[in-house]
């Protein structure tokens, strides 16, 4: 078994991580939000992906800041091709091969402008908490 990837070891894990990461925040939801996704059945990434996801936004005009100038903004995030991702890891001391691997993922931590103060607080324990189910980082 290959060591240099950590997987959770059972439900009950995940389960916590959702929990504390639940109790992290303790905000309310305040809004309604919007995603959209567009991807191709195969998985290969095409412009045509970007230029529907566009479109998309265009329709939602009260989402994207294009309503009398206001709005809550929006953006596009495209995939990081995986050679990339490959640099990246050997420059962190990791093997070239984890940014193939199935289980490699990157995930973004998302804090409220109201919470900036305590972010560095938050983000070390997101990853202690990422950690304690498991993952390796």
């Amino acid at each position: 078994m290959d060591t240099s990837v950590s997987r959770l070891s059972g439900e009950s894990d995940l389960n916590r991580l959702r929990r504390e990461l639940r109790d992290v925040n303790e905000l309310a939801e305040h809004d309604a939000c919007a995603i959209i996704c567009n991807i191709r059945k195969e998985g290969w990434a095409s412009h045509g992906n970007v230029k529907r996801t566009l479109e998309a936004l265009r329709k939602m005009g009260h989402r994207t800041g294009d309503v009398n100038g206001e709005g809550d903004g929006c953006g596009i995030q495209t995939d990081i091709p995986r050679r990339l991702w490959a640099d990246y890891l050997e420059r962190a001391g990791k093997p070239r091969w984890l940014a193939e691997d199935r289980r490699f993922f990157v995930g973004h931590l998302l804090i409220p402008c109201e919470q900036r103060a305590n972010a560095w607080a938050l983000k070390d324990r997101v990853i202690a908490l990422i950690q304690e189910a498991g993952f390796d980082l």
